[in-house]
């Protein structure tokens, strides 16, 4: 539970501050400090937890999912 509740409450800053991210650094490819297809098998436990808690706290299509989703995209727009 008490990372569900880390969960909420870093969706709750990330929608109030989503400039404060380089989303462009997350995505599939990675960078030099995420490399998403390589990791060892404890990061892997804990990433799948982590993630299994973000899809219990936003649910997708409900409000906890598409206010972030939307702050994030207009930071991700060219002019956003």
């Amino acid at each position: 539970m008490k990372i569900l509740n880390e969960v909420v409450k870093s969706l709750e800053l990330l929608n109030k501050y989503p400039e404060n991210i380089a989303w462009n650094d997350f995505s599939d490819r990675g960078n030099s400090c995420y490399s998403p297809y390589n990791i060892f098998s404890k990061e892997l436990n804990e990433e799948a937890d982590c993630r299994a808690a973000f899809l219990k706290a936003m649910p997708k299509y409900l409000a906890s999912h598409l206010s972030p989703s939307r702050s994030i995209a207009g930071k991700l727009e060219p002019n956003g």
